[in-house]
């Protein structure tokens, strides 16, 4: 007996949003308990009803995704001259590894970050993240997102020497 098709539309969308935003199917189904990567696939074929609360989730993580990208194009559109450098963090560890971070945005910024170096390769530049140098150079300091941003500075900025 042929299983019946719940929601082919849903199961879809969940899909292409997943993709965009560069999660998998079996990170997309941890985000939610009672929630495993099979009945992730099942969703996503239309075999079962995907709940509300994933719908929403999913939802609300593309609308912050595409803010941060409507922000920074204006940014670069509107400054042809300015150049963005972003850490690309190879593994969540890394990104988990900063303070108050949420686990779900690892693979959107990896998404956002490659949308724009994509669209602007003379102004938005991704730097691999090295956390093991990252930790040497804090010295102890509580890993905040400031001293993120202060440590990318400081491997960015022009290096000066004297002769």
């Amino acid at each position: 007996m042929k299983e019946k098709m719940v929601n082919t539309r849903n199961g879809m969308y969940v899909q292409v949003l997943r993709n965009l935003m560069f999660i998998s199917a079996a990170e997309a189904a941890s985000m939610f308990p009672n929630i495993n990567e099979e009945m992730w696939r099942a969703f996503e074929a239309g075999e079962m009803e995907v709940p509300k609360h994933c719908l929403d989730r999913f939802n609300a993580l593309f609308q912050w995704r595409n803010q941060q990208l409507v922000m920074t194009r204006q940014l670069l559109a509107s400054n042809p001259d300015a150049q963005l450098h972003e850490f690309w963090h190879p593994t969540i560890h890394a990104w988990m590894a900063i303070d108050e971070r949420e686990p779900e945005h690892f693979r959107v910024v990896q998404s956002i970050n490659a949308t724009l170096a994509t669209e602007f390769p003379k102004q938005y530049f991704i730097i691999p993240f090295d956390l093991t140098s990252f930790t040497s150079w804090a010295m102890g300091r509580q890993p905040t997102e400031e001293l993120v941003a202060e440590f990318l500075g400081h491997i960015t900025e022009p290096k000066t020497t004297l002769h």
